[in-house]
């Protein structure tokens, strides 16, 4: 027999078998079936022909999800404040009377506490001193000055002529003061003063502060190989402190030179800078502060802001790497990282705007090493590192990995997170695709705790993901992915949901452990991909579900049908479900437990809801109407629903109950007008939505 009369046969047969033998009528519908065994509950089917109302038009725009900023939160709840400004350094008054004023144009004059020789004005006391005219030459502090020496630069053009515009030889506190306008310029080349310093427009051995109301341009000019100016650079025990000014700095070195720099820390109140540096923006061995200011950063070969302790071995030093932000803006493009921390990393407020522009950062050089051009990262190879984000807000577009810890992740808090890491590659070898994922711990992540974080999630290969245990206790989620959407991998144990409202349209699957899921509370809507190498629910171990709303359509393969081990009650729907068209469940009263609308074309949905009671029957319904026009996350709420087809009855008789087989209501769809039987239903397929992320702070839209 040929293959298409064997076809012809079977689809006839399955027809007869589908039809009660040809006499399918609203009189005599289709006979009930039944499911037995220990989890599932019994079953019942019926062809009714209502028509359906098509709400594509409530589904999540996963194009333009939308949200409120984020509140900021104080440091101190989360970890120990790293530094506390002092009036000192906001302070800009001096004694003008005392101060000693060079004007560089019309110099007459000298005192006792500088000498002037072949360009170079030397201060070898304690003092402040007014600068003001042009200077081809150098300003140097050679000596250590332990009262500190205060630079009032007013209106200043000072031209290196062999290395730094300024230099503070030995450990003197260097305070600088910004009125007017003025401008630093190094050499093109360096004659180093002593073994390799300085190495920096404006370089200090010891603590240096700047402050002020005016402007200080910066320019690094040295790009000689393994020379490269920094703009700015401290070796002091302290660091530099910045509480005001407008700051513009570029350096021209593309493998070294930094704008900003640090032998220990950085500490930043206010101001507004503007730093431009191929190699880097703000690099500092201790910690980073951001407690203000306005930043707008571009580095075209590094980091917009590392704090790595790799700096040279210093037995007097010992720095962690971290980095701290509780207010302030930062607005970055990076071909590396956005914000790198070695140790621990902490933001409770202000506002992030990262973009990375490495599209091949995965390919791997001759000594097998490749790059990295993630949004925000932690931990290196001999740390693991923390990530904390407890307020503010957050805007990634990234190549590699949005958010990225080598230890564990903790948001909480009102912080507001979007993110788009939409590269697709595949390296060199591998025949996998892969991805930037959104967020991505090693270590435990846990959302949600306190508060209610709002996350988005526009585009990336994979949503959130842990390596050991990720938790979701509260906040506002919404993910969309080209693979998984909640991921626990590797050696991974558990994904617990306990709160929170979580939304995913997944072309792969929705939620996968390689262990366990247990869900308690909040709700969980999952949309994933049609294919049957997809799952809704993807798990290698124990699904508990005792409590919350979940609700997740996708295939029928897999572990969809996966029993539920917890107190509540999973009821699983096998059929095919078409997108944008209604599912009710109501009890044999009319009681609504759920109307729902899928994202994509499925053919299986599993539903856990505390209404849903052992003992009770429920009829499950496709198609009809409402009159709600409250829909989130694809849940109607309010309204009165109009009955569509129904699918069939099922009583619950524990914590499982199945209506249809994954093949399909009782062989096929619901008959048409006239008793005639619905032929073999294949899982239809669809496209996810597409288009450019909402932008930051915009009302969501009406749904």
């Amino acid at each position: 027999m040929t293959n298409k009369k064997l076809f012809l046969v079977s689809a006839l047969f399955i027809a007869l078998l589908t039809s009660g033998c040809g006499n399918n009528s609203d009189d005599n519908p289709v006979a009930a079936t039944t499911t037995t065994g220990t989890n599932t509950g019994t079953t019942t089917g019926t062809s009714t022909n209502i028509p359906s109302t098509d709400y594509s038009s409530y589904l999540e725009n996963t194009s333009s999800w939308a949200y409120n900023s984020g509140s900021s939160a104080s440091l101190s709840n989360v970890t120990t404040v790293p530094y506390a400004f002092t009036a000192d350094d906001t302070n800009t008054n001096y004694d003008s009377s005392t101060a000693i004023t060079y004007n560089f144009d019309a110099l007459s004059s000298y005192r006792a506490s500088t000498s002037f020789e072949n360009g170079i004005l030397t201060i070898d006391k304690a003092g402040t001193y007014i600068l003001k005219g042009t200077l081809n030459g150098h300003i140097c502090i050679p000596s250590k000055i332990s009262e500190g020496v205060t630079l009032v630069l007013s209106g200043v053009t000072i031209n290196g002529q062999t290395h730094s515009a300024i230099y503070s030889a030995k450990k003197t506190p260097l305070s600088i003061i910004i009125e007017g306008t003025n401008t630093l310029n190094d050499a093109s080349s360096y004659t180093y003063a002593d073994d390799d310093e300085p190495s920096a427009c404006l370089f200090s051995k010891g603590d240096l502060t700047i402050k002020g109301n005016g402007t200080l341009n910066v320019n690094a000019n040295c790009a000689v190989t393994d020379k490269e100016s920094d703009g700015i650079q401290s070796k002091g025990d302290n660091g530099i402190v910045i509480t005001g000014g407008n700051i513009n700095i570029t350096t021209k070195g593309t493998d070294g030179g930094k704008a900003l720099k640090s032998k220990n820390n950085i500490a930043i109140k206010d101001g507004n800078l503007t730093l431009n540096a191929p190699d880097g923006c703000i690099k500092a061995k201790g910690f980073v502060y951001i407690n203000g200011g306005t930043f707008n950063l571009t580095s075209t070969n590094g980091d917009l802001i590392k704090v790595e302790n790799d700096w040279e071995d210093d037995s007097e030093v010992t720095p962690d790497g971290d980095f701290y932000m509780d207010g302030g803006t930062i607005t970055g493009t990076a071909y590396g990282d956005g914000i790198q921390a070695t140790d621990e990393l902490f933001i409770t407020g202000g506002n992030v705007n990262v973009t990375t522009t490495n599209s091949t950062f995965y390919i791997t050089d001759a000594n097998g090493d490749d790059e990295s051009s993630k949004g925000i990262k932690s931990g290196c190879d001999n740390a693991s590192g923390t990530i904390t984000i407890a307020g503010g807000n957050i805007n990634l577009n990234t190549q590699d990995h949005a958010i990225k810890c080598k230890g564990p992740i903790n948001i909480k808090g009102n912080p507001s997170i979007s993110i788009t890491a939409s590269l697709k590659y595949r390296a060199s070898g591998s025949t996998e695709q892969e991805g930037g994922k959104g967020i991505t711990g090693e270590g435990v992540v846990n959302i949600g705790e306190s508060g209610n974080p709002v996350i988005r999630i526009y585009d990336a290969e994979e949503g959130i993901e842990s390596k050991t245990k990720l938790t979701i206790a509260g906040g506002d989620i919404k993910v969309k992915t080209w693979d998984d959407g909640l991921n626990v991998g590797g050696t991974g144990t558990d994904l617990n949901i306990t709160g929170g409202s979580t939304y995913i349209y997944a072309n792969g699957d929705g939620i996968d452990s390689n262990k366990n899921i247990t869900m308690t509370g909040g709700t969980l809507v999952v949309n994933s991909d049609s294919s049957n190498d997809n799952s809704a629910v993807d798990l290698d171990g124990t699904l508990t579900y005792s409590g919350g709303t979940l609700v997740a359509a996708g295939p029928s393969g897999m572990d969809n049908s996966k029993q539920n081990s917890g107190s509540g009650v999973c009821l699983t729907l096998n059929g095919n479900f078409t997108k944008g068209q209604l599912i009710n469940i109501q009890d044999s009263t009319g009681n609504e437990v759920l109307t729902f609308i899928p994202a994509q074309n499925c053919t299986s949905v599993k539903i856990g809801s505390s209404s849903l009671i052992s003992g009770k029957t429920y009829n499950v319904y496709q198609g009809g109407s409402t009159t709600s026009s409250n829909a989130s996350n694809g849940i109607f709420t309010g309204g009165k629903y109009t009955a569509g087809t129904l699918l069939g009855s099922v009583t619950i008789s524990s914590s499982n109950a199945t209506l249809g087989t994954s093949s399909g209501y009782m062989g096929g769809q619901p008959g048409q007008p006239g008793g005639q039987s619905g032929q073999m239903g294949e899982p239809p397929s669809g496209e996810p939505p597409s288009g450019q992320p909402g932008q930051m702070g915009s009302n969501p839209p009406n749904q």
